[in-house]
């Protein structure tokens, strides 16, 4: 089965239409491709003295202008500043990235595509020590990712019209066109489009990816979603029976992230009673997470200790869960009943306290 990468990129974090998974960035410092790197070539705060000078903002209003009174001649400008220019770079790549910012009031098809791709491609110049590894440089005006992000958006709200029209049409339009959102970003404009829908819409959505599902596995995500902005704890349950092993993780994440305590422990209980073991096994462990200080979730895990099935999921999820109450609540069930199996899981989860505790300790 295909796992889409939205899924990845959104369920995982536990919010399905989180906008940061679908922006493009590249902050972050992989080591392995630091060999690549460029040296830094200017410290932090003498450039930034430099891009607030009023050539920089000049600049950037010469920009704005050539965008409104001349389009065609704005990628000249740009190719000039990418070559030559009397301005230092840290003012030239200043007044380009609040150029970029600006774009985001504009519609696509007001900023010309060749200008766009200058922008995307930017190969930053002012390079600033990254913060953990001083030896290589990070842009300090990260002109390329601002611009991927702006395309990256406009694509999600074309994506989202699509789809709101289809949703329209009827549930099985939108279900239809569904794979055709092949990427992160299509996935998530339509997935906007489901969540501005009305609950009637939603709930007509839900009904028929609950009955295409076992011939079109790949419905899950708006499946889920409309389940979860119905709050339609049934179909929730449904779709954890009812999915494929590798999303179920996925799915469940998204449970957590968007479900209250109380729901999730609702849910919990549900899956305990009905679901198959290893689902509720991994339920527990994905929810706990999520319930952090809950102390119904710690009763309940406590009550499943026992349990033949269940109980060693429920010891381990306690383990990761220090403190004194629960450990005394621990301790007194080990002590109790010391050859029976509830002893031995709350000696199990004990155990596990103590590794938690040790390597945390410096």
């Amino acid at each position: 089965m295909r796992i889409n990468c939205l899924i990845t990129a959104c369920l995982v974090a536990g919010s399905i239409a989180s906008v940061a998974a679908v922006e493009v960035s590249d902050d972050s410092f992989a080591p392995a491709q630091a060999a690549s790197w460029d040296a830094p070539n200017w410290e932090t705060g003498p450039a930034l003295a430099r891009s607030k000078s009023i050539a920089a903002q000049s600049l950037a209003l010469e920009l704005d202008r050539l965008l409104r009174d001349d389009p065609a001649a704005l990628s000249a400008r740009l190719r000039a500043l990418d070559e030559a220019d009397a301005l230092s770079w840290p003012e030239r790549e200043a007044a380009l990235l609040q150029f970029t910012r600006s774009l985001h009031a504009q519609r696509a098809d007001q900023v010309p595509d060749d200008a766009l791709r200058l922008l995307s491609t930017w190969k930053s110049r002012t390079l600033v020590a990254h913060e953990e590894s001083p030896d290589f440089g990070t842009p300090l005006f990260n002109i390329a990712a601002e611009a991927q992000g702006l395309q990256n958006r406009w694509r999600r709200e074309a994506a989202a019209g699509i789809a709101a029209r289809a949703l329209a049409t009827g549930a099985e339009s939108f279900l239809d066109g569904w794979p055709s959102a092949d990427d992160a970003v299509g996935q998530a404009g339509w997935i906007d489009a489901l969540r501005a829908a009305p609950a009637s819409q939603r709930k007509a959505l839900l009904v028929q990816g609950l009955q295409r599902m076992s011939n079109a596995p790949q419905l899950v995500l708006p499946t889920t979603e409309a389940a979860i902005s119905l709050r339609d704890h049934a179909a929730m349950t449904r779709l954890i029976q009812a999915t494929d092993s590798v999303p179920l993780h996925f799915l469940l994440t998204a449970l957590a992230g968007q479900l209250t305590a109380r729901e999730l422990d609702q849910l919990l209980a549900e899956l305990i009673t009905n679901a198959p073991v290893d689902r509720a096994a991994l339920a527990i462990a994905i929810f706990g997470r999520a319930l952090v200080d809950d102390r119904s979730f710690e009763r309940r895990m406590l009550s499943l200790l026992g349990d033949p099935a269940l109980g060693s999921s429920a010891a381990l999820a306690l383990s990761r869960r220090p403190g004194a109450q629960l450990k005394a609540e621990l301790e007194a069930l080990a002590a109790s009943a010391p050859t029976s199996l509830l002893g031995g899981r709350a000696r199990l989860a004990l155990d596990g306290f103590v590794t938690a505790q040790s390597e945390q300790t410096p």
